[in-house]
């Protein structure tokens, strides 16, 4: 290849120098001026993006709120950020999205989200107490409203199992037990408070309670040898030979999950802590007094012997083979 040649590609192969606009060159210096405003900010009024600070509302138009900073320029928020329109004269925490000598932009709604993580990672952190709503049933659990979106897992809601309707629309103490920083979840818990709070009110009732007292009571839930009644705080034993007279395979064919029950106390075990109900003590008063019965099974007793039909005492002894006693 010539030397002719060779310079002919690479004057081929070479980009051409590329011309700039003749207004091109100021734009080089307004960013330059941009990057650098925030500084002259800061150093004039101590000012700075991501800041909190409290504004004072200036002007309250329609759609608008307008706020001064500190700032050579106000700030302006939408009404919608307000849940009631402010007057003129109020405080205000914001929170410093952008801040120039051209432009000047904050978020109340931030500030507040700011504000609420704080406060719940000290709760978090010191294990305080957090009120919160539960809102919705979700899979194994509750979503609950504390400022923020809360997992409540279900084994977390009670120390025993709970209609939804107990739960929902309803507003309770939880502890946070757990934070998803990736996710930015917490999940909460409401089961040692329950169990505290129940456990207080067990002691205070059994100072209370007496054997034979008539007490009313929910049915929570049942199980083979009976039904776990909560007669106000604590939960009592309804056990299925002390439902009816007669004999019952299961307890759901006395009694059922929700109903209201008048009972009797029929034992009080202080050192386990538990009690024993009875339901069929209940139907026994209702038909007639103790005096009552225990006349009426001595005039019972009275006919069957009229009749030949009283038990004899026998004297048992052991004898060798039948022929001897025959």
């Amino acid at each position: 290849m010539t030397t002719a040649e060779t310079t002919e590609i690479q004057a081929e192969t070479t980009p051409a120098p590329v011309e700039m606009p003749a207004d091109s060159a100021p734009a080089t210096d307004e960013v330059q001026a941009d990057t650098g405003s925030d500084d002259i900010a800061e150093e004039e009024t101590g000012l700075q993006e991501g800041d909190l600070v409290e504004a004072t509302v200036d002007k309250v138009s329609v759609q608008s709120v307008t706020l001064d900073i500190g700032y050579e320029e106000p700030a302006e928020l939408a009404v919608d950020e307000f849940d009631a329109a402010p007057q003129v004269g109020d405080k205000v925490e914001v929170f410093v999205d952008i801040l120039n000598r051209k432009r000047v932009v904050v978020s109340k709604v931030k500030a507040e989200q700011l504000r609420l993580w704080d406060r719940l990672q000290a709760a978090f952190k010191n294990k305080e107490l957090v009120r919160g709503t539960v809102v919705a049933r979700i899979k194994n659990g509750f979503s609950v409203d504390i400022g923020t979106k809360a997992i409540l897992p279900e084994n977390q809601a009670d120390i025993r199992p709970v209609d939804d309707d107990e739960l929902l629309d309803k507003t309770f103490d939880f502890s946070i037990t757990r934070f998803n920083a990736k996710r930015g979840t917490y999940f909460v818990s409401r089961r040692e408070l329950v169990k505290e709070e129940r456990e207080q009110k067990r002691d205070q009732l059994l100072d209370e309670l007496q054997v034979g007292q008539l007490v009313d009571g929910v049915v929570r839930n049942l199980t083979e040898y009976g039904a776990f009644v909560d007669i106000g705080g604590t939960d009592g034993l309804l056990h299925i030979t002390d439902m009816s007279y007669r004999r019952l395979k299961h307890p759901s064919e006395v009694v059922k999950s929700g109903e209201t029950l008048q009972l009797k106390v029929l034992k009080i075990d202080f050192e386990k802590k538990k009690i024993n109900l009875g339901l069929k003590q209940m139907q026994a008063e209702d038909l007639a007094s103790d005096e009552e019965l225990e006349t009426a099974r001595a005039n019972y007793d009275d006919a069957r012997a009229a009749e030949g039909l009283t038990r004899l005492d026998v004297e048992y002894t052991r004898v060798e083979a039948p022929s001897t006693c025959l």
